[in-house]
């Protein structure tokens, strides 16, 4: 099977063009929320692991693993989440 044929199954497996285009409008959207909630949640969840998925939904854990942990125990979509840290004191990068 050569590379076309392996994008297009793989674009077939996943519903095609149109619903992976909605799946990344989807999770960009979940991602400009956890940055504009991102203060808040430090606040609210500090040096935990939230996530954000489909249909407004939360998750929090002390670790990924507690954290991803919930989610499946929740019957929740894992792809469909937007997963961060929220570090109190953030390492400094210099870019």
């Amino acid at each position: 099977m050569n590379t076309k044929e392996n994008v297009r199954k793989i674009i077939e497996e996943n519903g095609g063009v149109a619903a992976i285009h909605a799946g990344l409008k989807d999770f960009e959207q979940r991602a400009k929320l956890m940055n504009t909630i991102h203060d808040d949640l430090v606040k609210k969840y500090p040096n935990q692991w939230v996530a954000l998925l489909r249909g407004g939904k939360m998750c929090v854990g002390d670790t990924l693993t507690e954290l991803m942990s919930e989610i499946d125990e929740k019957g929740l979509d894992r792809t469909s989440a937007f997963i961060k840290y929220m570090a109190t004191d953030p390492p400094l990068m210099i870019l």
